[in-house]
């Protein structure tokens, strides 16, 4: 399967984390299938969506034999 550029997204979400509450980026993979229909590929939550994440996100799924078509350092 190969995830289109524009199917990686992060939402923020506030999430309780030792007796406080704080902002967490919710990061989702989603790839297109050969019927047309939407997959979530993976689905991770890090303290931040920066170009560092991406790149472990996106190397992981490749290493599950996802086929990116963009560039990881563009994810940023």
């Amino acid at each position: 399967m190969t995830i289109p550029d524009d199917l990686f997204d992060a939402i923020r979400a506030k999430v309780r984390q030792d007796n406080r509450v704080i902002n967490k980026a919710v990061c989702l993979a989603v790839g297109v299938n050969l019927d047309g229909h939407k997959e979530v590929l993976g689905m991770r939550i890090a303290e931040t969506g920066g170009g560092e994440f991406w790149l472990q996100f996106v190397t992981e799924l490749t290493n599950r034999g996802v086929r990116i078509s963009s560039s990881p350092a563009s994810m940023d």
